[in-house]
């Protein structure tokens, strides 16, 4: 772990919430944003859950005044165990979000998890409507039914590729149809319009074709500044997925896959040294 600790610091904005702070006030003075991740999946205990309920809380409390939302794994609240529990643990957030007017995003996780999010996302949805987003992956098969069905309810779409690995018989595997597939659900967002609609891909391609089409613009934290800067320049909005927290490993490597290797990421930061 020491060894991915130097690449870490680049998508991370700290281990903790106090060093991560400098961070996130640097964004939002920068007119961006921020995405708050606390970093956590699968969690089973009681105390983890019940730390990340705190972290997410006091963030809320910290930042009521701000341009900030919120992306929450609801494997972190204990979903995989319980149904009813992990909405016990993550209502008083959403309650939180709700009253301050801000908004949550219900991050992807692998496809084995998608019926459960959605099943809860609808259901909260119900009480504290405007609220919630989800994240709708371009590499299942599945997304185009789900982004009508999200429709219905009046539920926000980031749209991201989809950074898990699936199996050939719920996802495709073809760069090429994975990016055909992001710009046709695209194309559907645009039919039917939500304010807090968004594409998140560090994919320029992608971004030029859809850099019309009034959506909000979602980025990594550390991954291609450039871009961030230029289309704040452009007076685009732009939001930066901001995570932190002590358990970074999964996270940092998830990132490493999906950008390939670390000569992937060498070559970006100097991309944005000459930009």
């Amino acid at each position: 772990m020491r060894l991915i600790y130097p690449f870490a610091k680049r998508f991370i904005a700290g281990d903790n919430f106090r060093a991560a702070k400098p961070q996130i006030d640097n964004l939002l003075t920068r007119k961006f944003e921020v995405i708050l991740n606390y970093i956590g999946e699968f969690n089973h205990t009681k105390s983890e859950v019940k730390k990340a309920q705190n972290e997410y809380l006091e963030f809320i409390r910290q930042y009521q005044n701000h341009n900030v939302s919120l992306s929450i794994k609801l494997s972190q609240f204990g979903l995989l165990d319980s149904e009813s529990k992990c909405i016990e643990m993550i209502e008083p957030i959403i309650n939180n979000a709700y009253q301050s007017k801000k908004n949550i995003r219900f991050d992807s996780e692998d496809s084995s998890t998608t019926d459960k999010i959605l099943k809860v996302c609808y259901s909260l949805n119900e009480k504290y409507p405007d609220t919630l987003g989800y994240t709708l992956q371009s590499n299942l098969f599945r997304s185009k039914d789900d982004l009508l069905e999200l429709r219905k309810h009046n539920i926000s779409i980031r749209l991201v590729k989809g950074a898990y690995k699936e199996s050939s018989a719920n996802a495709y595997k073809e760069k090429n149809r994975i990016r055909d597939n992001f710009l046709y659900l695209a194309d559907m967002l645009k039919n039917n319009m939500h304010s807090n609609n968004a594409i998140a891909t560090h994919d320029e391609s992608l971004l030029n074709e859809l850099k019309t089409s009034h959506f909000k613009y979602e980025l990594l934290y550390g991954v291609r500044r450039d871009i961030q800067n230029n289309l704040i320049y452009d007076k685009q909005k732009v939001g930066i997925y901001c995570p932190y927290g002590s358990n970074w490993f999964p996270y940092t490597i998830r990132r490493l896959k999906e950008f390939k290797n670390i000569i992937f990421i060498s070559r970006n930061i100097f991309k944005e040294w000459i930009n």
